[in-house]
C-alpha cells in the first residue's frame, strides 16, 4: 500500500511540474482591432494582487494589466523624425489573466 501511496504522488508531482514547464502568456486584444498582444512572466516587471507592469524594448514599450477588469493600456514611444516625443497609447481587452497568472506562480 505504500509503495501505491508512493507512485500515486509521484505522478501527482510530475502533472505539476509539466504545467510549470508550459507558463500561459497572457494575450490581449487592441480596441476596434483584430491585433493581439502577449505578455509572459520575463517580461514583468511589477505586479500586485490587482496591477501588473511589463516593459519591452528597453522601457520603449511599457504596459499595465488590471487583472480584476482584465484591461490594459499599453504606452509606446514613437520614433518618428516628425514628432521624436509623441507617445503611441493603445487600450484593449485581455483574456484568461488569472489563469495565466496561476501557471506563472507555479514555478
Amino acid at each position: 500500500m505504500r509503495i501505491f501511496k508512493g507512485v500515486i504522488l509521484a505522478s501527482m508531482l510530475f502533472s505539476v511540474s509539466s504545467v510549470v514547464a508550459q507558463e500561459l502568456p497572457i494575450i490581449c486584444t487592441i480596441s476596434n482591432s483584430d491585433e493581439k498582444i502577449t505578455y509572459t512572466a520575463d517580461d514583468l516587471i511589477f505586479a500586485t494582487r490587482h496591477n501588473l507592469v511589463f516593459q519591452h524594448d528597453n522601457g520603449v514599450l511599457v504596459s499595465h494589466i488590471d487583472v480584476k477588469a482584465e484591461t490594459f493600456i499599453q504606452i509606446s514611444q514613437l520614433k518618428d523624425q516628425d514628432y521624436p516625443n509623441r507617445p503611441l497609447v493603445q487600450f484593449g481587452h485581455c483574456s484568461d489573466v488569472r489563469a495565466s497568472l496561476s501557471t506563472w506562480l507555479l514555478d
